[in-house]
């Protein structure tokens, strides 16, 4: 599991996001977790990279008034080379949340598996 700490709160449009300020990562490395809006006002998108490619990574989730009712949104991930000489090589990440309230807080986990 690649696990990311929840600490700040991000605000999109009526959604309260725990947004990682920091990453704990017991294998392979987590970069630029970014959150933006998706194809309508219900939906999220989080993207990530990483150097290490996983054949199955997610994101974890639940609203802060049903802790006990966690849904899990999996990944899709292309990789990606850099122009420069040295063609650095890494993958994108990015999963789906899917039928968020707003003015709801969320918390949410990346991770593979």
């Amino acid at each position: 599991w690649l696990l990311i700490s929840l600490f700040s709160v991000f605000c999109v449009s009526g959604y309260l996001l725990d947004v990682p300020s920091q990453a704990k990562v017991s294998s392979g490395r987590v970069r630029h977790v970014q959150v933006s809006f998706a194809d309508n006002p219900h939906n999220i998108v989080i993207k990530w990279s990483s150097v290490t490619l996983f054949a199955r990574s997610k994101v974890t989730y639940y609203a802060a008034d049903e802790p006990g009712r966690k849904h899990v949104s999996w990944a899709k991930v292309a990789p990606f080379v850099d122009g420069g000489s040295e063609r650095s090589r890494q993958f994108i990440y990015d999963a789906f949340l899917t039928q968020l309230k707003p003015s709801m807080r969320y918390y949410y986990q990346v991770g593979n598996g």
